[in-house]
C-alpha cells in the first residue's frame, strides 16, 4: 500500500505558533495587574502552548500517532476553554462570567472524555461540537458588549470567525489549493493559527 506523502508544510504553523507560545505567555503575566488577569492570562497562555505543541508533535512525527491524534483533539477543547476565560474573567467578572466558564470548562471535560472513548466520530459531528462549545458564549453577548470597547468586541467575533472558518475547511476538505505543499490542512492550520493571534491580541487589549 502507498502511503501519500505528507504536504510540504504540514505542521509548520502550529510548530511556529508553538515556539512563541511561551514568549506570548510570559508577556501576558508581565502586563496583568490584576489577580483576574494573571489568573486568566496564564490559563489562555499555557492552552495556545498546549494546543500547539501537541498538534505540531502530532503532524511532524510518524510514531504514536493514535495516541497524539486523541490528545490533539482533546487539547481543542482546552483551547475553547482556555480562551473563554481571560474574557470572562475581566470582562464579565461573578455575575456572567464564572457561570459561563462553569460550563464551558464543563463542557470541555465532557469532549475531552469523548475523545478518550471515541476520538474518530465523524468530521461535521467534531464542526458542531467544537462550534456549539466555541460560540456559546454569544448568550452573553449584550454583557461582552457593555463591558468591552468596540475594538475588543470586534476582535473577539473575528476570532470566532477564524476558528469557524478553519473548522468548515477542516470539515469539507476543500479548498485543497495546493496538495503537495498547501492543502486544506495547512489552509486549516493556517486558520486557527490567525484566530489564536487575533484572540491575543485581543487579551493585550482587554488587560490594557
Amino acid at each position: 500500500m502507498i502511503q501519500q506523502a505528507r504536504p510540504a508544510l504540514r505542521g509548520q504553523f502550529h510548530l511556529l505558533m508553538a515556539l512563541v507560545s511561551p514568549a506570548a505567555l510570559l508577556v501576558l503575566l508581565l502586563i496583568a495587574d490584576s489577580p483576574r488577569e494573571y489568573v486568566g492570562g496564564a490559563i489562555f497562555g499555557v492552552s495556545l502552548l498546549l494546543l500547539f505543541s501537541t498538534s505540531s508533535v502530532y503532524h511532524l512525527m510518524e510514531r504514536g500517532q493514535a495516541v497524539l491524534q486523541r490528545i490533539d483533539r482533546s487539547m481543542i477543547f482546552v483551547l475553547i476553554a482556555g480562551t473563554y476565560t481571560p474574557f470572562c474573567l475581566v470582562l464579565l467578572g461573578n455575575g456572567w462570567g464564572i457561570p459561563i466558564l462553569s460550563v464551558v470548562w464543563g463542557l470541555a471535560a465532557v469532549g475531552i472524555a469523548s475523545k478518550a472513548v471515541h476520538p474518530t466520530p465523524p468530521r461535521w459531528f467534531n464542526l458542531a461540537l467544537y462550534l456549539g462549545l466555541g460560540w456559546i458564549g454569544l448568550v452573553a453577548i449584550a454583557p461582552f458588549a457593555s463591558a468591552a470597547s468596540s475594538t475588543v468586541l470586534a476582535l473577539l467575533l473575528t476570532g470566532g470567525v477564524l476558528y469557524s472558518l478553519g473548522g468548515v475547511v477542516h470539515a469539507r476538505r476543500r479548498p485543497d489549493p495546493f496538495p503537495g505543499v498547501f492543502g486544506y490542512h495547512e489552509l486549516f492550520h493556517l486558520l486557527t493559527a490567525l484566530a489564536g493571534l487575533t484572540y491575543y491580541a485581543t487579551a493585550l487589549h482587554a488587560f490594557g
